[in-house]
């Protein structure tokens, strides 16, 4: 299995990560970053140097690849905390996981853009060089508007988002008292105030993909097409499942998008066009 936590640079996906890291038995956190760290020395002088690592076609593939054998190597859940912005990187590294058959947890963990400048201006990541300090918050602050486009034109609709706006740190792996069936609100295609359990990320998320990869159908070309962008696997592949007892055995939806059958004990909703069976803060 792995978890991949995407959402804008200080929104708390680290910290996320490894409270996933405690709860998860065999777990391990992949940190892209350290991979990027590598390119940058080995590129450092070459004509074809990038400013963005991510930028590297190399980091990309190297990721996936680290990834998808950390999985087979462990068996354990591979927890990924890295933003992805392009649509076309995140192609290039969500696509290999799933052709590879693993079950691929995107989750994007969204604030409110007052609350996110607030966490990223009070954040501290070098507590001994406060030069240091500075220049991660200044870049922070630089791309919270690229994550909100990001956001806006495809991250959202592709991934199954957590608002932690009204969340303190450790809040977001919690189970509030109350559990129902609710539709999301717009103008956020899938957003809620779902506190993400241990049995929620072991029960959830999309199937393996046999196949196509995301968006694409079982026996299409492993090679995305030039442009493509990603897209997850439709229902019945991508599905919130959240196990608890006193919420209905489907959720109720629009005529026009009904309820996926359950099995008891369990609610399960498509996520494209219906709506999120889970637990939520009142």
């Amino acid at each position: 299995m792995i978890i991949w936590l995407n959402g804008p640079f200080g929104v708390g996906k680290s910290t996320l990560a490894a409270e996933l890291h405690r709860a998860l038995k065999g777990s391990l956190v992949a940190d892209p970053e350290r991979v990027g760290d590598l390119l940058r020395g080995a590129m450092s002088g070459h004509e074809l140097t990038q400013r963005d690592y991510q930028d590297y076609p190399p980091w990309r593939q190297v990721t996936a690849t680290l990834v998808t054998s950390l999985a087979a190597y462990t068996g354990g859940p591979v927890i990924v905390p890295m933003t992805i912005l392009d649509p076309h990187h995140a192609t290039d590294l969500l696509t290999p996981l799933r052709e590879a058959g693993l079950p691929v947890h995107h989750l994007v963990l969204h604030a409110d853009p007052d609350v996110l400048q607030q966490r990223i201006t009070t954040s501290d990541e070098f507590p001994s060089d406060p030069v240091r300090s500075e220049a991660v918050r200044a870049y922070r602050h630089r791309r919270a508007a690229d994550y909100q486009k990001a956001a806006d034109s495809w991250m959202h609709a592709h991934g199954h988002v957590i608002d932690t706006s009204t969340l303190a740190p450790g809040q977001t792996l919690s189970r509030p008292p109350s559990p129902t069936c609710t539709p999301p609100d717009p103008p956020l295609h899938r957003r809620t105030d779902l506190r993400m359990t241990t049995s929620t990320l072991l029960e959830a998320g999309p199937a393996p993909n046999p196949g196509g990869g995301p968006g694409r159908p079982p026996g299409s070309a492993t090679t995305p097409a030039p442009g493509a962008v990603f897209a997850p696997p439709e229902d019945p592949h991508n599905r919130i499942t959240a196990t608890a007892p006193s919420c209905s055995s489907s959720c109720p939806g629009p005529p026009s998008s009904p309820a996926a059958p359950s099995s008891p004990g369990t609610s399960t909703c498509p996520i494209p066009g219906g709506w999120i069976c889970a637990a939520r803060s009142p």
